[in-house]
């Protein structure tokens, strides 16, 4: 009956196919659910109606793909959306360059039809008092938005850089997390190691359907 009746899949295990032969037990004895896996090509979807082998779930490589055929398109469920890439500044780094050199530098590998949240967050200090620092984000090498600020001699300063990026191609995408002194001089220092209650910088990227 439709929507009620259940199959208990048993299994045959020999070396030829991949299996333990150890593990070879008789038809009627069930898989063990937390250990045996059922392996297919694929498998279509029917119900009472509709045996027409038209919608069909299988694999692709590393895709996941759930795929009708009176769709063209097939939609790809690969890597799956909701992924998050997360890095930080683990040990004492400073920086005096007035130009800006990498901090944090995220790797992520997208599909199609999805966006990117991005979130860095940074306290920092400097050996100057009433001096500047400069952050910003760049995803693929190109510069998206930045954070100024000025370290007046408190424990630490604090700042963060939120945005979201969509139309990006399928594949491997890069965000960098960038610094800078102030041209006026000034040690610039990010020290979870000797500050952990004050300082530290971290970057999340996360994937979402569009």
């Amino acid at each position: 009956m439709p929507g009620t009746d259940r199959v208990q899949v048993v299994k045959r295990e020999s070396a030829a196919l991949g299996g333990n032969a150890a593990e070879d037990l008789p038809f009627d004895a069930p898989i063990d659910p937390q250990e045996d896996a059922l392996e297919c090509a694929g498998v279509y979807l029917q119900d009472a109606s509709n045996r027409d082998q038209n919608i069909y779930v299988d694999r692709a490589g590393s895709d996941l793909r759930f795929r009708d055929l009176n769709n063209t398109t097939p939609l790809t469920l690969s890597r799956v959306r909701g992924q998050t890439v997360f890095s930080e500044v683990t040990s004492d780094t400073t920086t005096s360059s007035t130009t800006f050199v990498d901090l944090l530098t995220s790797t992520i590998t997208t599909v199609a039809g999805t966006k990117l949240v991005v979130l860095a967050t940074f306290a920092t200090s400097n050996s100057n008092s009433n001096a500047q620092q400069h952050f910003r984000l760049l995803v693929d090498g190109v510069v998206k938005r930045g954070c100024g600020l000025r370290y007046t001699n408190v424990p630490s300063e604090s700042g963060s850089i939120a945005f979201v990026i969509a139309g990006l191609s399928s594949g491997s995408h890069t965000i960098k997390l960038q610094w800078r002194a102030d041209a006026s001089g000034g040690t610039v220092r990010i020290r979870p190691v000797a500050a952990p209650d004050d300082e530290h910088a971290s970057l999340v990227v996360q994937e979402v359907a569009a």
